[in-house]
């Protein structure tokens, strides 16, 4: 067995220990760095022609490691034929970017205020300095975000 597949295996996440701090909430004065992503009010407006990931925003980091980070956010919509996800892309300097994507909160069809939200987490030494806030779409669709947030809260060794 490769030796990576078994480290995937057995990886549990830590757990946090200490309190959730928000690094950002994002609002309509921020711009979206896709032009297929447009504020109405205090709503996020995320249209898709085709399967494909749109991204949100970049957030650059604070110095941080050995924590949790939680891309979360409030969705609705009327009538999503494909499913939609959230997707979050973490830069480590000198490593690559590497990804946390939420196959496993996944949403379609009418959606009311549902909340989704997916973690990253950075080991000892892992100094992450940008994130790429994303959503990903499983074929062409349209959803309204609100309550766009990221935060972060330490985990134990």
């Amino acid at each position: 067995m490769f030796d990576w597949l078994r480290r995937t295996e057995a990886w549990k996440p830590p757990q946090v220990s200490g309190d959730e701090r928000e690094l950002r909430a994002f609002s309509p004065s921020e711009r979206p760095v896709s032009r297929s992503a447009w504020w109405t009010g205090s709503e996020l407006i995320v249209e898709a022609a085709e399967a494909g990931s749109t991204a949100l925003f970049d957030l650059p980091l604070p110095d941080v490691e050995r924590c949790r980070i939680t891309y979360r956010f409030t969705i609705d919509a009327d009538t999503l034929k494909a499913a939609v996800y959230p997707e979050l892309w973490c830069r480590i300097p000198e490593r690559g970017l590497f990804f946390s994507r939420g196959v496993d909160r996944k949403v379609s069809g009418h959606v009311k205020e549902a909340e989704l939200e997916i973690p990253f987490y950075l080991e000892v030494g892992q100094r992450a300095d940008l994130l790429h806030l994303n959503l990903a779409f499983e074929g062409a669709g349209e959803v309204r975000l609100r309550d766009i947030r990221v935060s972060t809260a330490d985990v134990g060794a």
